[in-house]
């Protein structure tokens, strides 16, 4: 069997009012270089060949990912085809970028290439099913699959849009991790009316900022969200300047991402060196004590998981594509 080269798109997913349902792929890829190798034992490692700590078997998700679905089609863990990976993140694990849904995207295609070899094929609606298996909320793993804005409601009805051309977007990322798990816990377990209400608002405004490119519409969207953000910004330092700050210089809004710590903030691009040259002060000002937050600006992916040829010069094209190698 031939060796594996993808690259998936991170993500950035609830944008606000859409907690775990809307998500929006973003054009900064996660590489994963697979070598099948029966010597191997599904370790992952970075591009200088370090071993990486998630290679253990109970918090690989890749191997757990890919395991998972070749159970379903007669393996046993003792004839899994062995294999080591080794990967290039643009932004790291435990940021709020969707590391653990390129994981499971990436674990789901490796399977995929050992069932080719049995000449079964898995189509999109089943690689979905065995995403959600995993992760139980799609606003990270079906956009980065398939790219776009999305929204999946269930594996047959996915609504995938692209953003206005004119709508531009940065990473705030922190230096320190959040586990979804421990986020979630802050979360409450029921909600007054009005505040479910005012997210159901929110999600409608998204859609109609998404048809009518009217920015009033994000903008009233972003702080719209009453179920998930209140009670997860209090982990984030300076949050309440950060806030601020982006309103004093009128961007759109910014969300987020995911569970955080990172945020994404939206802006007008036709001012992009404007919006750029002020986030950039502002973020080194915040770090003047002590390096606590970078910045990144992206744009979405609408292409989502691509498969590069087999014969590539893989170490090559991440070191000439990947923005954090650039020079």
């Amino acid at each position: 069997m031939q060796n594996l080269f993808i690259r998936i798109p991170s993500t950035t997913a609830n944008l606000g009012p859409g907690f775990d349902v809307f998500g929006i792929a973003l054009n900064l890829y996660n590489y994963f270089y697979f070598e099948i190798d029966e010597h191997s034992n599904f370790e992952i490692f970075s591009l200088e060949n370090e071993l990486l700590p998630f290679s253990q078997i109970n918090k690989n998700l890749i191997y757990q990912s890919y395991k998972n679905v070749l159970l379903k089609y007669g393996y046993t863990l003792n004839n899994l085809p062995k294999w080591k990976v080794y990967i290039h993140m643009e932004v790291s694990v435990g940021k709020g970028f969707g590391s653990s849904a390129t994981a499971i995207v990436a674990g789901v295609q490796i399977a995929k290439k050992v069932l080719e070899q049995d000449h079964i094929e898995i189509d999109l609606e089943k690689e979905i099913e065995y995403f959600l298996e995993l992760e139980n909320h799609p606003d990270n793993v079906v956009p980065a699959r398939l790219g776009g804005w999305v929204f999946c409601y269930d594996t047959q009805n996915i609504i995938r849009k692209e953003l206005p051309e004119d709508l531009g977007l940065s990473c705030i990322i922190p230096d320190f991790s959040i586990s979804t798990d421990d986020s979630r816990s802050k979360l409450k377990e029921f909600y007054p009316k009005e505040d479910i209400i005012s997210n159901m608002k929110g999600c409608i405004l998204w859609l109609e900022y998404i048809y009518s490119k009217n920015p009033k519409y994000l903008m009233k969207a972003l702080i719209s969200d009453k179920i998930h953000e209140p009670y997860r910004y209090p982990q984030i330092p300076y949050i309440k300047e950060i806030r601020e700050f982006i309103t004093e210089i009128s961007c759109y809004g910014m969300s987020l991402s995911g569970s955080g710590p990172g945020i994404i903030v939206y802006y007008d691009k036709n001012n992009e060196e404007f919006y750029k040259s002020q986030l950039n002060a502002f973020i080194a000002k915040l770090n003047l004590k002590k390096e606590i937050f970078s910045i990144q600006y992206c744009s979405p992916d609408y292409t989502g998981l691509v498969v590069y040829p087999e014969n590539i010069d893989w170490k090559k094209l991440i070191f000439q594509n990947s923005k954090s190698l650039l020079i």
